[in-house]
């Protein structure tokens, strides 16, 4: 009787373990182009904030930041990039920073539960310096950016990859979801958006808007002053591709064509017209 048990519970469990496995979704083909990292490490001594981190896959050290999203900094080693964050979001550099750490501290959350790692090897920045590359993280069906977002924790970012990383997926489609994600965080006052100045106004009819209130449509700024204005020959990559039309080849090619004197020497830059001049004209400034 004893023996019966035994094996009866066995065969209970072996049943159960086939049963999973029938059930449990295989994990999608990555789209030609793509590379999908499954198994690696998180490195708790390399860069980690809430866009960026380090892992090491097979021996090998990776420093990757991800597609579509900016997080606030976590340190005030880039105060050019800090302070432009505080402002846009009409915070103060203390709040900006512990806002950067808990976008930080879900990061590391998300990606110890067990993420994949998608990347097509763009390389982000200089060419010559330490090599970090673009990269989309998801948990089951949970994007990173997307969860970033929707928490308040990070904003849209014009970093975005040439094609999708998965036979199928539309990647307008995924930057619609995005989208909304940010409307309603903004709508909610959440994270980053609890004292955004623009927040409630976008969602006011015209005749309950505050008097003198321009509703035309803005971007990818609000009619930014001059000090806001982004500087030509100081901006970072990553700044430049918050400019609509600008992503991450143009931010490349801009940086490389500096000095510039007037925001007309954009045109020399290859991949910059005279209408993307004149979208971006209220948007940046020349100072040396």
């Amino acid at each position: 009787m004893l023996q019966r048990g035994i094996l009866l519970f066995w065969a209970l469990a072996l049943l159960n373990m086939a049963v999973v496995r029938l059930d449990a979704t295989p994990p999608a083909v990555p789209a030609p182009g793509w590379v999908a990292l499954d198994y690696w490490q998180l490195q708790k001594d390399g860069p980690l904030d809430g866009d960026s981190f380090c892992v090491v896959h097979n021996s090998q050290r990776y420093e990757f930041q991800l597609y579509f999203v900016d997080a606030p900094e976590t340190t005030r080693d880039r105060l050019d990039l800090l302070g432009e964050q505080a402002r846009f979001f009409g915070l103060n550099i203390e709040e900006t920073l512990a806002l950067g750490q808990e976008a930080k501290s879900y990061t590391e959350s998300f990606l110890k539960g067990g993420s994949r790692i998608l990347t097509r090897w763009e390389r982000v920045g200089d060419p010559s310096t330490q090599p970090v590359f673009y990269a989309v993280a998801v948990r089951r069906q949970d994007y990173l950016a997307e969860q970033l977002i929707a928490r308040g924790l990070g904003r849209l970012d014009a970093s975005e990859p040439e094609t999708s990383w998965y036979d199928g997926l539309e990647k307008s489609a995924f930057w619609g979801r995005l989208q909304v994600a940010e409307r309603m965080a903004k709508n909610n006052r959440v994270g980053l958006w609890h004292n955004h100045p623009d927040d409630l106004l976008t969602f006011l009819s015209p005749e309950e808007l505050p008097a003198g209130y321009d509703s035309s449509p803005h971007a990818p700024y609000n009619h930014p002053s001059p000090a806001a204005r982004i500087n030509l020959n100081y901006a970072t990559e990553r700044e430049l591709q918050r400019l609509r039309g600008i992503g991450p080849v143009l931010a490349h090619r801009i940086v490389e064509g500096r000095p510039y004197t007037r925001v007309e020497d954009l045109l020399r830059v290859p991949g910059i017209t005279d209408s993307t001049l004149e979208r971006l004209r209220p948007y940046v400034v020349v100072e040396r």
